[in-house]
């Protein structure tokens, strides 16, 4: 693993048991962000998607950066 930036966000690596239960606890109610992908979708491939969910994430915390397309977000005036 590469070192962590200073200054940066790092944080120790998350397990495959954290993030099951994120999407456990995610709401189905609530709108999909920029890439459109919803909370029901999350839940439904979570066997399929949680190696590379925990690879982006143990990766992020593990270099203490954050892709550019993960840190948009969509801001609907209500």
């Amino acid at each position: 693993m590469p070192p962590p930036v200073e200054d940066s966000m790092y944080r120790y690596p998350v397990c495959e048991n954290e993030i099951t239960k994120i999407i456990a606890k995610l709401t189905n109610n609530k709108s999909p962000g920029p890439e459109n992908i919803t909370h029901m979708l999350l839940k439904n491939t979570e066997n399929e998607i949680i190696d590379p969910l925990l690879h982006i994430c143990n990766f992020s915390f593990s270099t203490g950066t954050v892709q550019k397309t993960l840190q948009m977000a969509t801001i609907t005036p209500m």
